[in-house]
Formats: structure tokens, sequence, C-alpha cells
């Protein structure tokens, strides 16, 4: 059930407790279960900065590669956001289903970007009309003014297209400039759940526009949660699948409450945090 380059050294690294924030699952060695399914994640987020002043709740996934049925989904949520590779090697039938998927939840919002599995597909110049049933960003920036607390809440929510991690600057990450509360990138941040494989690049980008979230995925064996150095942004790696494309962990539910509210669930984060860093130090020098 659901419930529980150069210039890549100039950003504020990421506070060494929430390393690894309930990151979970598969092979980093946060747990030795590895045939159970990693139960849902609840992570709570100040909403400073958003606007608004309402609290909202946004389901958050990736790396389903045709096994979205087999997730415990929430029952109500004001967005779902879906990182990329929804498909598993871009089979048609699977882009198919997922649609109908969607369409059969009943979360109002329902975003999803490209993966590295859907980039070059042989549909992927129609993906638009074939995922009727959500709004699909590929270099594209969204406002929604009718979410959250009362509908009436305003985030700003910019997509990318897949690409690979860049050492140096990425010239497409340098042309964005809009403010946003979210930014969508199916490969991770360097530095931030990426387990050491994510894009110097985008990093930058990140520091530069400041979003409130990061929501990623691509690394399965990163999925968690972590938080900038000045806790400003919160990065996301979303994945569902584990140990190469099987399903193995369920959603990550961020949920954006007022300051006031989230004091002492921040408070748990980090003691988790902590937890968590202390234990894969231990396995990393040990294992």
């Amino acid at each position: 059930m659901w419930g529980q380059d150069d210039k890549k050294a100039t950003f504020p690294r990421r506070r060494r407790e929430d390393q690894h924030t309930h990151t979970s699952g598969g092979e980093s060695g946060t747990d030795d279960k590895k045939d159970e399914i990693v139960p849902t994640l609840i992570h709570q987020v100040p909403n400073t900065n958003l606007l608004g002043a309402g609290e909202m709740s946004i389901v958050v996934i990736s790396d389903t590669h045709g096994d979205h049925r087999k997730l415990d989904m929430p029952p109500t949520a004001d967005l779902l956001i879906h990182a990329g590779d929804f498909t598993l090697y871009g089979k048609k039938e699977q882009v198919e289903d997922f649609n109908s998927w969607l369409g059969e939840l009943p979360y109002r919002h329902k975003i999803v970007v490209n993966g590295n599995h859907e980039c070059n597909a042989v549909w992927k110049g129609s993906v638009k009309k074939l995922l009727s049933n959500a709004i699909f960003l590929k270099n594209e920036f969204l406002e929604l003014t009718d979410i959250g607390e009362g509908n009436n809440n305003t985030l700003r929510i910019y997509g990318m297209d897949f690409s690979w991690p860049c050492l140096g600057g990425n010239p497409a990450f340098e042309q964005i400039e809009m403010p946003m509360d979210i930014l969508i990138s199916h490969c991770p941040a360097d530095g931030f759940v990426d387990n050491k494989m994510g894009c110097p690049a985008l990093t930058q980008a990140i520091f530069r526009l400041k979003p409130r979230l990061v929501i990623s995925g691509h690394i399965h064996n990163a999925r968690g949660v972590a938080t900038s150095q000045d806790g400003e942004i919160t990065f996301i790696n979303a994945a569902t699948a584990r140990g190469g494309h099987s399903f193995g962990q369920q959603p990550i539910i961020i949920q954006f409450v007022n300051a006031d509210d989230s004091e002492q669930q921040c408070e748990e984060n980090r003691a988790t945090g902590r937890f968590m860093a202390v234990r894969q130090a231990f396995i990393d020098y040990f294992m």
C-alpha cells in the first residue's frame, strides 16, 4: 500500500546530512532486501517562494518502462509528473497503454517528459498526439494557475528533452531564462540523487535558475530525495525501476505545506538524512 567543467566547483554542494535522505533501494546498498518493493515515500517541502499560500501534493514517478500498472498510486493529488522512460526501448504499444492508464488516473494535471527510451523512438514526432491524456513538455515552459488548495495557486514548470550528461556547458540549458518552480529532467543533476552519474552542466543551470524542485530519474538505484546546501532546492529521483528495467519502487509524493506546518517534518527529514549518510559511509568503507 502507498504511505509511507572548470566551473563545476563554483556552485553550492548538497548538505552531507541530506546526501542520502530517504534514498533507498537496489544496488546503492541502502536496502539489503533487494527482492522487496520499496514503498511509497512522502516528503514535505515548505511552500516558500511559490506563487500562492495554499498546500498541494505532487506524485512523481519515472522509469516505469511499461510497468506503470504495477504502481500503487495514491487516490488524490493535485499533479502527476513522470520524468521519462515510460516505455522500454520505445515500444509503441507501451505508449498507447501508458496513455490509457493516464486517462484512468484522477489527478487534474499530468505532465510527462522524454527519457532516453523515447527520445529516438520512431513515433517521437507524434508523441503529443499519443499522450492525449497528459501534457508533454519538450524544452517547454508551462504555467498552471489553478492548482493546489482552492485551485488558486500558480505553479511554473519547465520540462526538458532528454540529453546525456555534459561535462562542459550545454547550450540548450544556457538558453533557459524564465523563472520556474519545478524543473523536470530525465537525467539527474551531478551531485544530487545521481550515484555520481549526473550531469554537471545541469547542476550549473539549476543553481542559476533556482527552481524549488528538480525532478529526475534515469539512475534507478539513486531513487530518493536530497537538498542543496542552503536548503532552497529539493532534488527528487523518482525512478520506479529497480534491478535493470524491472519494477521495484513505488512513487514519491511531494507535499508543499505551509512553512510552519512543515517544521517538524523537515527536522525528521534531516534526522533521517543523517542516519542514512552514516549508514552509507559505513557501507562505502567496509564493503
